[in-house]
């Protein structure tokens, strides 16, 4: 009986600490594509991929598939706005927030 898993596939086998450190050396120390793959152990597609898909960040802080809904700078705004309303006595509640 097993008591163990082990892993069967080689599938992503990197990490993203390879991934950020690959795409950081395709962007800043403007290697190849296909030398920062094999460099750093990762497929030369997914590389590609990764690289089109975020062209303008190193690496998304979110891996998952949700994306925030609001910026950093649009939720200091409204943190300032419901801090600001409630000062002035009109008691948001939750349910009359999001209206």
């Amino acid at each position: 009986m097993g008591r163990k898993y082990v892993r069967k596939t080689g599938r992503q086998s990197w990490g993203k600490d390879s991934m950020k450190a690959a795409i950081r050396s395709v962007r800043v120390n403007k290697k190849s594509v296909n030398s920062a793959a094999k460099e750093h152990g990762i497929p030369e597609p997914t590389l590609r991929r990764y690289l089109r898909k975020y062209d303008d960040e190193i690496f998304p802080c979110n891996a998952g598939r949700f994306k925030p809904t609001f910026s950093e700078e649009q939720l200091q705004n409204l943190f300032q706005y419901i801090v600001a309303i409630d000062k002035r006595a009109f008691g948001l509640t939750k349910i009359s927030l999001p209206k």
